[in-house]
């Protein structure tokens, strides 16, 4: 049985993503439907999407507003999140 890091993911992480403005920040897609962004400073979960109906394939920032994030998933939905 594995020991999972509080707001860690419940299944695979398949996709990531480095803020290119924020260093410290990194957004996770995984087959658990769910995509969050991490704050590796303080090593945790700081916000967690739960819109996707299916595994979540694809993170990517925008590449001029930084704060902007859209992902993709097998359900077939793009999603943009602020």
């Amino acid at each position: 049985r594995r020991n999972l890091k509080e707001g860690s993911h419940s299944d695979s992480v398949l996709s990531l993503a480095w803020n290119w403005e924020y260093r410290n920040v990194l957004a996770s897609g995984s087959a658990d439907k769910t995509l969050k962004v991490w704050d590796l400073e303080s090593l945790k979960c700081v916000n967690t999407l739960t819109h996707h109906e299916d595994k979540v394939q694809a993170v990517t920032w925008n590449p001029t507003e930084s704060q902007v994030i859209a992902s993709g998933g097998v359900c077939r939905g793009v999603f943009p999140c602020c």
